[in-house]
């Protein structure tokens, strides 16, 4: 159908968005991460060689370690204990990824005490910070789990 105007249309849109239900808004969250999923599949040498020839994605990269770094820990500590884990997540023992949100090195700490851990993905880092740091909780999870396989 087409419309008389770009701003009759964008009101048009902006009212259906509003009147969208919870259920409406989760199944549309949904469809878009399936999409871009899809679409990274199907593209995905693209789209990492485009990230590779592009210096300011190598200086992004960099950012992203000195920020652990500057904050955290020296240069030379960052690298050596990333080098240490051999690449990969204390906690799953999978390897970092830089590409994908959740499967880059995050820098774990105890938040009480300040002392450093290792390097975990975020999702795992998550995961320990929902059950509050708590050893207890954990091994709870982990029994919970076991049991309903």
């Amino acid at each position: 159908m087409p419309y008389k105007t770009k701003e009759l249309r964008n009101e048009q849109e902006r009212q259906r968005r509003a009147n969208r239900t919870p259920e409406q808004i989760a199944r549309e969250r949904e469809q878009r991460c399936k999409n871009t999923r899809t679409y990274y599949r199907r593209h995905r040498e693209e789209i990492l060689a485009k990230l590779r020839a592009d210096p300011k994605h190598k200086e992004k990269q960099r950012a992203a370690a000195t920020t652990y770094r500057k904050k955290y820990l020296r240069p030379a500590d960052y690298d050596a204990r990333l080098a240490s884990q051999d690449n990969l997540c204390t906690l799953c023992g999978r390897p970092f990824d830089l590409t994908r949100k959740g499967l880059k090195p995050h820098y774990d700490h105890n938040h009480k005490t300040g002392q450093w851990r290792d390097f975990v993905h975020m999702k795992c880092n998550t995961a320990i910070g929902l059950l509050d740091d708590n050893p207890e909780l954990c091994i709870k999870a982990a029994e919970y789990l076991r049991r309903h396989q």
